[in-house]
């Protein structure tokens, strides 16, 4: 996978960030998953609970994000992107319900051969079939159908 963007670096990471999820969002919604913002779960427990066992100023965020996830989602998934030399994508779904591992797998999440995308381009021994480059948005898909298929039971 490459991505080549211009501008500030943190920029480049959130356009890159904002595709990717985009794919991954859009194809787990299109399935009837419900998404949840891990950020705005966190402020709506932390805003629920006014009786003194949370604070905005509570050292203990961690279990702060525990109640929040466990309040609001079902699932969390973890997704890991490799490093050059490792361009894959690591996967692991966890269940808030009862802290089970529901599926842990690798892939470079490539969409299939008969779903990419090509052209042809006019070389100097003729007409060559080359493939498209996959976008951040495609690989975010592959990732979700992959993960849906994978939490199947």
């Amino acid at each position: 996978m490459q991505s080549e963007t211009r501008g500030v670096p943190g920029e480049r990471q959130k356009e890159t960030s904002f595709a990717l999820r985009d794919g991954l969002i859009g194809t787990f919604q299109s399935a009837g998953a419900s998404m949840v913002d891990e950020g705005l779960a966190r402020r709506l427990s932390d805003n629920a609970l006014e009786d003194g066992t949370f604070s905005r100023l509570s050292p203990d965020q961690l279990r702060l994000q525990m109640r929040a996830l466990a309040e609001y989602a079902d699932y969390v998934l973890e997704l890991t992107a490799g490093d050059g030399s490792d361009p894959g994508y690591r996967v692991r779904v966890l269940s808030t319900e009862n802290a089970t591992v529901v599926t842990t797998f690798s892939t470079t999440a490539e969409p299939p051969e008969s779903e990419k995308e090509s052209h042809w381009v006019a070389t100097s021994s003729g007409y060559q079939k080359r493939d498209m480059p996959v976008s951040l948005s495609q690989i975010g898909r592959e990732l979700a159908l992959l993960t849906m298929e994978r939490m199947r039971p």
